[in-house]
């Protein structure tokens, strides 16, 4: 039928009475209502963001009932009218044209859903074909980004980065923040935090490095269980300085020994030099001018590395392999680096020789 003939009809009916209410065996109903996408929906990912549009259009004749369109969505999960507090449906005056619009942010639940429109004339309901709407579900990568503010941070055990989130998908606007290493500054827990996001989807926390050098890993976790993961290794914390006391300043050629005591510092005591940095010892003379090194022995250079806060086990120097002339000092040698490949200048201490 086409729609001249169609209008035509429908004015000698409302005028003169001669004709039964329409309906829809007898009335196209593409001829009363049609909708259609505004926006792209090809390709559409159950973000719980995106906003899409559609019209409906109906006849502008003052015939109608109503100048309304009840727009429906098959699943209340397929997302949310926006301007209205009503799941599921709402519904649109059209304008002079006999448009209505309606906009629909989609929801977080992948899936098939179906939305139609609907207008009234003459006592009957008449129906949009349905258009479908196909929500593909979202990666990980998709639903929550993390990023750090510096991927190489110093493993000094004061020194913060900044941790960004951004999730638009989160509903309840909250991401859980693990590490197996570092602690989350403001935290009960050190290992875990839970970070708000605001109204666009961003957070972020501060995160602060231990004095390891190991791979830190991070990870964020939504509600629904889906994740995203940063790592990154630190870099050493080197020294300023080394201290070192030896438990005597004397020492005999036969078999006694001198206990050394060490650690390695920063300037700034808030600050820690890398666990596990490494002290090499030595131990020289000087004679006739010449200097002799590797003399002596020491027992527990193999352990000799910094703990937690700086300090080294103790080692154990002996003078007793016979290559020492008694008349010189011994002089112990303490070196560590201050920067890759470069060392601090050594600290000394001397022992001199029981007659």
């Amino acid at each position: 039928m086409s729609k001249s003939f169609f209008y035509a009809g429908l004015l000698i009916c409302l005028f003169t009475g001669s004709c039964d209410k329409p309906n829809d065996q007898t009335v196209p109903p593409g001829d009363i209502i049609t909708l259609k996408a505004v926006s792209d929906i090809t390709a559409l990912n159950a973000d719980g963001n995106t906003v899409i549009q559609f019209t409906a259009t109906i006849p502008t004749t003052t015939a109608m009932d109503t100048k309304s369109v009840l727009f429906t969505l098959s699943d209340v999960n397929a997302g949310k009218f926006t301007g209205t507090s009503t799941n599921g449906a709402q519904t649109i005056n059209s304008n002079s044209d006999g448009v209505a619009t309606c906009n629909i942010k989609l929801g977080t639940v992948p899936g098939v859903y179906y939305l139609t429109a609907a207008t009234t004339f003459g006592g009957v309901t008449y129906n949009s074909a349905q258009v479908t709407i196909t929500l593909n579900a979202l990666s990980n990568a998709q639903k929550i980004q993390l990023t750090a503010d510096n991927s190489s941070p110093v493993a000094d055990a004061f020194s913060t980065i900044k941790l960004s989130l951004v999730s638009t998908f989160s509903q309840d606007k909250k991401v859980v923040l693990t590490s197996n290493t570092g602690s989350f500054v403001n935290s009960t827990d050190p290992k875990t935090i839970t970070v708000i996001l605001d109204g666009q989807g961003n957070g972020s926390t501060q995160y602060r490095i231990t004095n390891e050098v190991t791979p830190n890993i991070i990870t964020a976790t939504l509600t629904d269980g889906s994740f995203t993961t940063i790592n990154f290794t630190p870099v050493n914390s080197y020294a300023d300085y080394i201290i070192g006391e030896p438990s005597a300043g004397k020492i005999d050629l036969t078999g006694g020994s001198v206990q050394v005591t060490t650690a390695l510092k920063k300037n700034d005591p808030n600050y820690k030099v890398s666990k596990n940095s490494p002290i090499y010892f030595n131990a020289y003379q000087t004679i006739g001018g010449v200097r002799k090194d590797g003399l002596g022995r020491f027992i527990g250079t193999t352990q000799a590395v910094t703990d937690a806060s700086g300090n080294v086990p103790v080692v154990t120097f002996f003078a007793d392999t016979g290559n020492f002339d008694a008349t010189q000092p011994i002089y112990i040698e303490l070196k560590a680096y201050k920067s890759a490949n470069v060392f601090l200048p050594a600290q000394l201490f001397i022992l001199t020789v029981k007659s």
